[in-house]
Order: C-alpha cells, then sequence, then structure tokens
C-alpha cells in the first residue's frame, strides 16, 4: 500500500510506501506525526463526507483548525491530497484520492493497467466528481474498465462502487457469471475504502485516567470510555489483551462490574504479588499499554497509527513491545505506523529481524527530516541482518555531541 500527502501541514508532496510495520523518526518537528494524521483525515471524508470543511480536522484527540490553518504554507490557494494506492489483480493497481481546496473538493479514482497481461484491464481508466462541502454522495459518475474480452461498467459516487452493467462485445451481458464478476469487481474497487475504515489512531493522550466506567455502548463513546467499553463488552478481545499483557509486564487485566450498579472497574493483578489494583492506580505504563493493546487487537481496526509507543516505558519494556508487536502482525494480520523518539525501538525491531523473527521486507524505517519548509520522508533499506542504510541518523548525530563533550572535542 502506498500513501500519497500533498499540501498537509508541512509535507508539500510525498509517497509513502507502507510496511506491515512502517516506523518513521527525526527531530522534534520534523512532520512525522502529520504522516499519521494524514490517513486519519482521509478516513473522516470518507465515513461521513456531509460534514463542514472544518470538522474534517477534528480528529476527536486532536483539533488542527481551519483549512488555512493546515494547508502547506498556510496558502488557501492550494489543495490539500491525499491517496491510497493498492495492489489489484496481477500486477494492476487502484488509486483513490481526494483533493481539498478551502471551497470545492474532488474525490479521484485511478486504474492503472498491467501491462502485457491477457485478460486483465489493458486501458487505464479514471472517474473524478468535483463538489463542494458538505457532500451528501449523492452525484454519480462511471468507472469504465476496458479488458481484452469485455467492458465493466461501474458507479461511483466518490466514496463507493456499485454495479452497473457487464459488457461483453458491447452488449449487456446479465448472466449469472458476469454478475458475479461484477460484484467481485466492485469489491475489489472498494477494498480502499474498506481500507481506509479501519484504520485507528492510539494517540500521545492516552491511558484511563479514572478508577470506575458508565456500562454503555462504545459505538457512542471515544477515547477512554470507549476503550474501556470494548473491553468489558468483548471478553475475547480482553483475554488477548490481558495475554499480551501480561507477557510483557507480568499483570493481567479484569473487567468487573460493581454488583448493584451500572459501574464497572478495569483491574490489573501482578502475578507475582497477587496483589490488584484499579488500572489507573498502576503505573502509567502498564495503564497506556493497556490502551494501544485493545486498539491494536481490535478486530475492527486493521491498520493502527501509534505516536510515540516508548513514552513511559522502560527500555526493556519497549523490547518487549516490539516482540509484541511482531508477533500481532504476523499472528493478526495488522499493520502498525509508529512514529518515534526511541533508538531503543527501532533497535529492538532490527534486532527482531536479525533473529529471523520479523521479514526484512515487513519493516519500513522512514527518517522525517524538514529542508526549509518542507518535510521529506527518507526511507532506509533494511537487510535481513537487521542492518539499515545509513544508521539511525539523528541518534548518532546526539551521541556525537556527547561524545564531544566527553572527549572535550572541538568543531
Amino acid at each position: 500500500m502506498k500513501l500519497t500527502i500533498k499540501n498537509f501541514r508541512s509535507i508539500k508532496d510525498q509517497e509513502i510506501e507502507l510496511a506491515p510495520i512502517t516506523v518513521v523518526y527525526g527531530h522534534n518537528g520534523s512532520g512525522k506525526s502529520s504522516l499519521l494524521y494524514a490517513p486519519m483525515v482521509f478516513k473522516n471524508i470518507i465515513v461521513n463526507p456531509s460534514q463542514p470543511l472544518e470538522d474534517f480536522f477534528h480528529l476527536g484527540f486532536t483539533d488542527m483548525g481551519s483549512f488555512e490553518s493546515v494547508v502547506h504554507n498556510h496558502n488557501v490557494k492550494e489543495k490539500i491530497e491525499f491517496g491510497i494506492t493498492r495492489s489489484w489483480r496481477n500486477g494492476a493497481s487502484i488509486q483513490h484520492s481526494i483533493q481539498m481546496g478551502n471551497d470545492t473538493f474532488s474525490f479521484i479514482y485511478n486504474v492503472i493497467p498491467a501491462e502485457g497481461l491477457k485478460g486483465l484491464i489493458v486501458e487505464g481508466s479514471s472517474a473524478r466528481i468535483n463538489t463542494k462541502y458538505p457532500y451528501s454522495g449523492s452525484a454519480l459518475t462511471n468507472i469504465i474498465l476496458k479488458s481484452l474480452n469485455s467492458t465493466h461498467v461501474v458507479k461511483w459516487n466518490g466514496i463507493l462502487a456499485q454495479i452497473a452493467g457487464h459488457l461483453t462485445n458491447l452488449k449487456l451481458n446479465s448472466n449469472e457469471h458476469s454478475q458475479s464478476a461484477d460484484k467481485k469487481t466492485v469489491a475489489e474497487l472498494n477494498a480502499i475504502v474498506e481500507d481506509l475504515r479501519k484504520f485507528e489512531m492510539v494517540p500521545l493522550k492516552r491511558g484511563f485516567t479514572k478508577p470506575f466506567f458508565v456500562m454503555q455502548s462504545a459505538k457512542q463513546l471515544s477515547g477512554e470510555d470507549k476503550t474501556a467499553a470494548l473491553l468489558t463488552s468483548n471478553k475475547y478481545l480482553l483475554s488477548k489483551v490481558s495475554h499480551y499483557l501480561e507477557k510483557m509486564t507480568g499483570r493481567d487485566i479484569r473487567s468487573n462490574i460493581i454488583p448493584g450498579t451500572g459501574f464497572y472497574s478495569l483491574d490489573t493483578t501482578d502475578k507475582k504479588t497477587g496483589i490488584t489494583s484499579e488500572l489507573v492506580n498502576d503505573g502509567f505504563g502498564v495503564n497506556q499499554l493497556v490502551y494501544a493493546l485493545t486498539s491494536m487487537l481490535d478486530e475492527d481496526n486493521k491498520t493502527i497509527c501509534i505516536e510515540e509507543p516508548e513514552i513511559h516505558l522502560h527500555p526493556s519494556a519497549i523490547r518487549s513491545f516490539c516482540q509484541t508487536l511482531a508477533v500481532i502482525q504476523k499472528e493478526e494480520g495488522k499493520h502498525f505506523i509508529i512514529s518515534t523518539h526511541s533508538e531503543v525501538l527501532i533497535s529492538a525491531l532490527l534486532a527482531l529481524v536479525a533473529g529471523g523473527k520479523l521479514e526484512a521486507e515487513n519493516l519500513a524505517c522512514y527518517h522525517a527530516v524538514k529542508t526549509k519548509k518542507a518535510t521529506n520522508f527518507e526511507r532506509q533499506s533494511i537487510n535481513e541482518k537487521g542492518q539499515i542504510e545509513g544508521g539511525l541518523a539523528t541518534f548518532i548525530e546526539a551521541e556525537l555531541e556527547d561524545l564531544k563533550t566527553f572527549l572535550k572535542v572541538s568543531d
């Protein structure tokens, strides 16, 4: 999967190839968070396009303000663009993107053909819907998919595709086989939207701040209340979170309903001592791990963006987190986009590659570099020995400065 971001905050024009585990690191203010926030804004638009423009930049955990606040260099004449490209059939690819202006925005779909492959899409196709805020989703256009033997005509409203017809030798064909093919094609074209729906954010502001919660449906909630409700309403999710938490910290997590009330608590038990306490009264590292693990293991989430998971974690816990991350990625099929300032975290992931517990191609490391007004994400190749091209640049710079001080070396 490839993520395209243009004119969003400090990002002028970048394409980022996402791996199952993608890590971005760099100096403060280098644009790391923008990489994580961009798909969340895209998701916000896709899930509910009938919002005022400013509401698209309100993500629940943060409110980024107006269009002028977030457009690159505050130039309201520019258009913000988000896009996702993913592979399709035998080398072909599909791209779903949006362009946001101050007054209007556009939905764009591109089908990029695989060359020289019979029976597949042999001509590129594109569709575009231009509209104003808010958008009801009522406009329709055609995506025409031409292969050597037939033509699919798909209706598209900027968000989802739907069956319009299947043509063989330019004559409408409505037999059972063609209808099945149409349904499959539409499902594949809508795959990017389904991917976006399953993006989730674990923000810097995370964790649980109270000992008791009111019994409510998670669908009506957000933040810690939603996370707590997910745990207490899904015993299978709770058991998974508890399993990984115990491996990492030696504690389990349980949900306990208070008899005669509409309240419940989240409690941890230290396996060494047998002492139980409310989660809010345990260490904050444990507290925020429960929050993160819930998002990571929730079956409704596929790609989880995590801001600085190392916060409040001892180096040994960071290593355990990375080991858990690799296991969840492999066994649960999850994808992760992580921003970090932790050399320990990156080194732990590279060690997993070197130890054969994480495939090199399943880890992508990007160094965020801000040159003047624009952020560039420089990918550093990783080999099967866990070696990274160019080293960990920003960390090496800091270590060199300390060495100069110790050795009393002047510039």
